[in-house]
């Protein structure tokens, strides 16, 4: 029996949904990995709230720059914030250095779940095993710090 158009489209439609459902097809839409900066950088705000008028912006250069800490140090008199930048064109995640020693605790639990790599200005963020760093690696990242920083002094979260 040759099936009409509506029921041909009905049944594809369907197939294609729980394929994609289960796994078994990826579409480039649904692959974040496939998205250029810009369109990381809108996927990014889309996800995640930021209590900072500037939230997580692209630049001009090709970076990614999400806010994630704000703490108040001794030696200044007003606080001081931290980022997570992803250079997107370079596939480079990292920090600043400052960062090992004003948010000690922080630090050490990235240290001992990612590779870093510290040359005194920014402290690099690499996967454990020499893995690729792509847009699913910097979500990684972000909620590795959403899941373990203080609660207080995170600057954004899950929409």
């Amino acid at each position: 029996m040759v099936k009409t158009f509506k029921e041909f489209i009905a049944e594809s439609i369907w197939s294609d949904l729980q394929d994609r459902s289960a796994g078994d097809t990826i579409r480039k839409e649904d692959d974040i990995d496939l998205l250029d900066g810009k369109a990381f950088c809108e996927y990014l705000n889309s996800k995640y709230n930021t209590y900072i008028k500037l939230g997580i912006h692209y630049t001009n250069d090709g970076k990614i720059w999400v806010p994630i800490l704000s703490i108040r140090l001794p030696r200044k008199k007003t606080g001081t914030y931290y980022s997570i930048d992803f250079d997107t064109e370079k596939k480079l995640i990292y920090t600043y250095s400052s960062f090992k020693d004003d948010v000690k605790n922080a630090y050490e639990q990235l240290n001992n779940n990612f590779r870093l790599d510290d040359d005194g200005k920014k402290i690099k963020i690499y996967p454990k095993h020499n893995e690729e760093i792509t847009n699913s690696f910097f979500i990684d990242v972000i909620e590795f710090l959403l899941d373990n920083a203080v609660e207080e002094k995170v600057l954004f979260r899950n929409k």
